[in-house]
């Protein structure tokens, strides 16, 4: 299994902050990312993470003196009739392309998050009214597997981000059949929404919306833009 010492933090999350991470493994598929996981776990008093594209990480400039584990070279997706299991470092993006291949809809609404399906699915990514659990079936992870009702999905959390210490290692969603043109021209009218988005370094539209808009506190406190 490929790895690295010494890791720079930096190099590895959407914000290009963090000092250096002692360890950084790669596991090359989701067999080897559960035995990953248990393993060290297991064999080591340390803190273990699981990490994809970082897009919702923000490593401290003190470093991590721990295991980070990342999913992006696990990237297998099978297809069976609506049915989709894909690996924890699946890009969004590839998840996307696999299901408008097989005419299956759903997921269009993901156009621009920059995440992959194990972050997205812990998190329960979504806008514009959506979110991934929606379309989640079961969750496979070093400790189990957990069907949609188990993982208690909520507002950008779900029981991976509140209670349980444990690594996704693959997801299955179930989608529906449509056509090809129609599933096309609802990502194009996400991929338009989010036009004004920034561009290059920058948090993004990451912030919760959970009783309050966000945007409007950012622009009370004359910070847009800053």
């Amino acid at each position: 299994i490929a790895y690295q010492t010494n890791v720079d933090l930096s190099a590895y999350c959407t914000y290009k902050t963090g000092g250096r991470g002692s360890l950084m493994v790669f596991p090359a598929n989701a067999e080897q990312l559960k035995t990953c996981a248990l393993s060290a776990k297991r064999d080591g008093d340390f803190e273990v993470i699981p990490i994809g594209y970082g897009s919702n990480v923000l490593f401290s400039d003190l470093g991590f003196d721990g295991v980070i584990i990342n999913t992006i070279k696990a990237r297998d997706i099978t297809v069976n009739g609506v049915s989709v299991t894909a690996d924890a470092g699946v890009p969004l993006a590839g998840l996307r392309e696999t299901c408008l291949m097989n005419c299956l809809s759903g997921l269009e609404f993901t156009e621009g998050i920059p995440a992959t399906v194990g972050g997205a699915v812990a998190m329960n990514a979504g806008c514009f009214s959506k979110c991934v659990g929606d379309y989640v079936s079961y969750v496979k992870t070093d400790g189990g597997i957990y069907n949609n009702a188990e993982c208690r999905f909520d507002y950008r959390e779900s029981v991976f981000t509140r209670d349980l210490n444990e690594t996704i290692i693959s997801v299955c969603f179930i989608l529906k059949p449509g056509e090809n043109d129609i599933i096309e021209s609802k990502r194009e009218r996400f991929k338009k929404l989010r036009k004004n988005q920034p561009h290059g370094r920058s948090c993004g539209s990451v912030f919760k919306n959970d009783g309050f808009f966000a945007g409007k506190v950012i622009d009370a406190a004359n910070l847009k833009g800053y």
